[in-house]
């Protein structure tokens, strides 16, 4: 990612509590479980970023929950992940995810409460960090905080 580390820490804790990461984690998990049963998947009914944890020049770690609508409506988690930023040894900054995501329904080899099939689960965290990245490079480079080769860019 071309922003520096700062303004990468900075936009992502900007845009924790916003529209911008709930639109993408929705496109992320429509990606993520197209045709993965007849019926459709559960809807996702809610999305959670939490307080992110900031190491001002070192770490930041934002948590995400999505929850989707399980037996008798109740939300059951099918994403518990930590969005990750940590400088780059050469400038700029490198984004990255850990978690675990979870399938309700039947799903090819997928039990209810067990993990999605790897595919599903891939795409998903695919489109979210794009979007992620995306979103954050866009508010560092709106605050006149990117590299100027990525003002360059078309």
């Amino acid at each position: 990612m071309g922003a520096g580390f700062a303004d990468a820490q900075a936009a992502l804790a900007g845009l924790a509590g916003g529209s911008v990461l709930q639109r993408a984690s929705g496109a992320a998990y429509a990606e993520g479980t197209t045709g993965l049963a007849r019926a459709g998947p559960p809807a996702l009914v809610r999305v959670r970023f939490l307080e992110p944890s900031v190491i001002p020049g070192v770490f930041t770690n934002l948590p995400v929950r999505w929850e989707a609508a399980g037996p008798g409506g109740r939300p059951f988690p099918v994403l518990d992940a930590d969005v990750v930023l940590v400088p780059h040894p050469g400038g700029g900054t490198v984004l990255g995810v850990t978690g675990t995501c979870r399938s309700l329904h039947k799903a090819p080899g997928a039990e209810p409460g067990r993990l999605l099939p790897q595919g599903a689960a891939e795409a998903m965290i695919r489109v979210l960090m794009r979007q992620v990245g995306v979103a954050i490079a866009v508010a560092a480079c709106s605050s006149g905080a990117c590299h100027a080769r990525d003002r360059r860019r078309p």
